[in-house]
């Protein structure tokens, strides 16, 4: 019984040391965001469809850079003299439209085989 008892203690200890011994120098988020591109991307739903959000984003004057119809959503530029707030307002106006957020390029953490894409 105190054979099965030092065991559990030494694995116990062991386990405790092996995982304070692990650590990353990534930050404890999914990703990292890198630059921002200065454009938005709008969801709509599919029923309304995307003319109410494009005669938005034409009034808010923000630019189409392009329309994904398998995905109801939309990325357009943002106007020059407006923040990312403002347009968001301004497009979240129209009829249908389910969510805007800003467009980022994130840095995804994580491991890689080498010599898995060649």
């Amino acid at each position: 019984m105190s054979r099965l008892r030092s065991f559990r203690i030494w694995a116990a200890v062991s386990g405790a040391a092996l995982l304070c011994a692990c650590r990353t120098d990534a930050p404890a988020t999914d990703g990292i965001r890198t630059a921002e591109t200065g454009s938005l991307i709008a969801f709509y739903a599919g029923d309304t469809g995307s003319a109410p959000l494009l005669a938005a984003l034409e009034g808010c004057g923000a630019e189409l850079l392009y329309e994904y119809r398998n995905l109801n959503g939309i990325a357009a530029r943002l106007p020059s003299p407006r923040s990312f707030v403002e347009a968001a307002a301004c497009l979240e106006q129209a009829d249908g439209v389910l969510s805007v957020m800003p467009d980022q390029i994130m840095q995804l953490h994580g491991t890689s085989a080498q010599g898995a894409a060649e």
